[in-house]
Order: C-alpha cells, then sequence, then structure tokens
C-alpha cells in the first residue's frame, strides 16, 4: 500500500470513529424528543455498522448528472432500537443527500410517523427542521430521539425533505418507512 492510500485509509477510519462516538452519545443522551445533525459521511459512501461500505437502496441511486440541476434525497438508515417497551428511548437515523451542479438549496427535513409503510407529508409531524448544505457537501446525517407510544403494536417512522426550486425528481425526497415494534409491557 502507498503511503497516501494509508493516510487516506487512516482518515477514513478517524471519520467512522467519530461518527460512531457520536450516535453512541446520542443513543445514551436523556430521554426526551429532539432531532440534531450527524457528521457528513465520508465521500458521500454510506457504510453499516462494521464500516463495511454498503450499496445505496434502489429508489435512491443517482443517476446521471448531465442536465440535472438539483436533487435531493432522504434515506432512512434505521429505528433503533427496533423493538422496544412503552415509553422506551428510541432514535429514528436518516440521512440527506445532495446532488446538483449548482448550490445546494435550504430545505425542511421533517420526521414522520405513519399509519402504514408509506411515508408522505400527509403522516403524523413530529418534528421539523432546517437542512443546509456548504459547498462540496454532498451527504448529512440527522437523528431523532422519542419515547416509544404507550400501546403496544407496530409503528412507521421516516422523514421527507421539502422540494426545492429546480429540484430534478421529488420522488426520492421521502425516505422508505423503518419498523418499530412496541411489546406489551407485563
Amino acid at each position: 500500500m502507498s503511503s497516501e492510500t494509508t493516510r487516506q485509509a487512516a482518515i477514513i477510519v478517524a471519520v467512522l470513529t467519530v461518527c460512531a462516538a457520536v450516535l453512541f452519545m446520542l443513543s445514551q443522551a436523556g430521554t426526551s424528543a429532539h432531532a440534531s445533525h450527524l457528521p457528513a459521511s465520508v465521500l458521500g459512501v454510506g457504510h453499516n455498522d462494521l464500516g463495511v461500505e454498503q450499496p445505496p437502496l434502489s429508489k435512491h441511486t443517482r443517476g446521471d448528472p448531465v442536465g440535472q440541476t438539483r436533487d435531493l434525497s432522504v434515506m432512512i438508515l434505521r429505528v433503533k432500537p427496533s423493538l422496544s417497551l412503552p415509553g422506551g428511548n428510541v432514535e429514528a437515523i436518516v440521512l440527506v443527500d445532495y446532488e446538483g451542479n449548482e448550490p445546494a438549496p435550504t430545505s425542511t427535513l421533517r420526521f414522520y410517523r405513519s399509519v402504514d409503510e408509506v411515508i408522505s407529508s400527509s403522516d403524523t409531524e413530529l418534528v421539523s427542521y432546517e437542512v443546509t448544505f456548504l459547498p462540496l457537501e454532498i451527504r448529512k446525517g440527522y437523528a431523532y430521539r422519542f419515547t416509544a407510544p404507550e400501546s403496544s403494536g407496530t409503528r412507521y417512522y421516516g422523514a421527507c425533505a421539502d422540494a426545492v426550486a429546480d429540484e430534478s425528481t421529488v420522488a426520492n425526497n421521502c425516505s422508505d418507512a423503518a419498523t418499530l415494534m412496541v411489546a406489551q409491557s407485563y
């Protein structure tokens, strides 16, 4: 391995370590519901908990940039834990991607609870906040911590980014749903 490749690998490992530490701190923090911004992932490459590169979901695969002006897409990573007791601490994490050949616009990201697996603006909004991208940023992670409902059953969570002017497609502005199973307490 060349020294440049070794240096790049060390930087990637350091960034992934910081991301893991931030996720751990967020999961250990209080019980109140709130949203927070997580560090952007390295060069827009997704990784699982072990640092292994993950391919993007087909709904969110980047297209040919020729002719595109702007595109925001929202990908749900997970709800953790996916099984909770009533009133337990839960966290929903999403990634917002920006692709475009123009400066990134400002949008609003909204977390939702849905009655089904389709996430849309007609679902129950839980929290919203501004999403901005600095030059050369292409991906940001956001987390929303909340308390599991008091009644047992299956719940669906996701997020949507508001469309921006001249967006090339809005079909990927909402994430897929993540499932939370709330167990009966005895």
